[in-house]
């Protein structure tokens, strides 16, 4: 396990205190545990679909998920980048009344997905993954938020992404005129020229309900379109080419 894992000491207030508040530690699991929790959180998703929400407990979990993740040596700054983006969620809320009934950490949860912070969470569902405490802890958040945003975020029509994913990997997970689940996070653009290119993969997705979330990242160049897990895609076509894209996947979000 992390050490940030391990007895969690109190992290001060960003006012001075001399009672500084302590984090909510993560709770230490051993990888049985884990795999158990995964699971469960899994069945969460498919059970309560657009229904999903974080509880009070969890988005302290996922406070101190990000406050921790890059170990004890980067806990100020984390903290205090923690301070930051709860401030600008803040704001964006007053900005923008829609957003008024949004818990402020789901929104912070989409902002970190923007970040490097995605590594830990995007495929923690994966059935093959190993899952983390840390990851498990962003991705209820951000699942949570995706299945909180008002529909006007709805995204309708076609997005695009690549990936660099061998053929074993695709043909695991796609065929043509299937339907496929994802257990991922699917992240993509709402313009060709905005998405990730040069890729051995690309999609090609209809969409639906994915939900733009350049508002809140810290790349909106991206005009990304992000899918929680549990999304259902109909695979209507694969191609195959001798150059890059080596494949190409074309699907339509069963909503």
């Amino acid at each position: 396990m992390s050490p940030s894992l391990h007895g969690l000491a109190a992290l001060g207030s960003p006012r001075a205190s001399s009672s500084p508040r302590p984090l909510s530690p993560l709770v230490e699991l051993n990888t049985s545990d884990l795999i158990k929790q995964k699971k469960q959180l899994w069945q969460r998703v498919q059970h309560d679909g657009a229904q999903f929400r974080s509880t009070p407990e969890e988005r302290k979990q996922f406070k101190t998920a990000l406050i921790t993740l890059w170990g004890e040596q980067y806990r100020p700054e984390r903290q205090q980048r923690w301070n930051g983006m709860m401030q600008r969620m803040a704001q964006m809320k007053w900005n923008h009344p829609e957003l008024k009934y949004m818990a402020t950490e789901d929104l912070v949860a989409l902002q970190a997905w923007t970040t490097d912070d995605y590594e830990v969470v995007q495929d923690v569902l994966e059935k093959e993954a190993r899952p983390t405490a840390h990851g498990l802890a962003f991705a209820k958040c951000i699942i949570s938020a995706l299945h909180s945003l008002p529909e006007e975020y709805s995204y309708q029509g076609t997005v695009f992404t690549g990936e660099d994913q061998l053929p074993d990997w695709v043909s695991e997970r796609y065929q043509e005129r299937s339907i496929t689940t994802d257990r991922r996070f699917f992240a993509a653009s709402e313009t060709k020229n905005a998405s990730w290119q040069g890729m051995a993969v690309e999609w090609e997705s209809n969409s639906t309900t994915g939900k733009r979330i350049s508002m809140f990242s810290e790349r909106p160049n991206e005009q990304e379109v992000l899918f929680p897990p549990g999304t259902r895609f109909q695979v209507t076509r694969i191609e195959e080419n001798e150059t890059h894209p080596r494949l190409k996947i074309y699907q339509s979000q069963i909503a």
